[in-house]
């Protein structure tokens, strides 16, 4: 499955690519830059477990809180826990995806700087960084590390792909922590 959405101006992101193999029962993801460049890791199992409740802790710490009506303190919910924020997480989840390109074809790089095998990823840092950007560190086996920023339409769309994807093994792995809307192609690939 092949997705597209319109990135920020700094980023060189052009779209991600997110795929199953069953001869290595794994994931590939894959990324293409505007500079033409691909980069390619596998994702195990057990990676995915513990990638997803930080993926959804970050989407979390990004949501736009709704203005505070006139209320008092008390009357106040947890910010963490608020069933407003949770609504405005899933509407802009929905919102990401709906405003994605799932029908394009993913462009093939002219070069590929870590080489033609994907690098298997083992772990990564997560963190927020200016402007609402989520910069994820890829570590690989071999101490390889590569920073990548998404937007937050980007890291929606990941998480969308990767609940796709996930759902096309038999890893039966339980993503959720917001709602899935599951939107594209129905082939066994995801693309943004």
């Amino acid at each position: 499955m092949v997705a597209e959405v319109e990135a920020d101006p700094d980023m060189s992101i052009h779209q991600l690519q997110l795929s199953y193999s069953d001869k290595q029962d794994r994931l590939v993801f894959r990324f293409n830059t505007t500079e033409k460049e691909e980069v390619s890791f596998y994702f195990t199992r057990r990676y995915v477990m513990t990638l997803w409740p930080a993926l959804v802790q970050l989407l979390e710490l990004t949501t736009d809180d709704q203005p505070p009506m006139q209320q008092s303190a008390a009357d106040m919910p947890a910010p963490s826990t608020s069933l407003s924020k949770r609504v405005q997480l899933d509407f802009e989840h929905t919102q990401a995806i709906t405003d994605t390109d799932y029908v394009k074809s993913y462009e093939q790089a002219e070069t590929l700087p870590l080489g033609e095998q994907p690098a298997l990823i083992i772990k990564s840092r997560l963190k927020l960084v200016a402007n609402k950007l989520i910069e994820i560190e890829f570590i690989s086996i071999d101490d390889l590390s590569v920073k990548v920023s998404f937007t937050k339409a980007m890291l929606h769309n990941f998480c969308n792909m990767l609940v796709q994807v996930e759902a096309k093994t038999d890893w039966q792995l339980t993503l959720e922590g917001i709602q899935m809307t599951a939107y594209g192609g129905q082939d066994q690939s995801a693309l943004h």
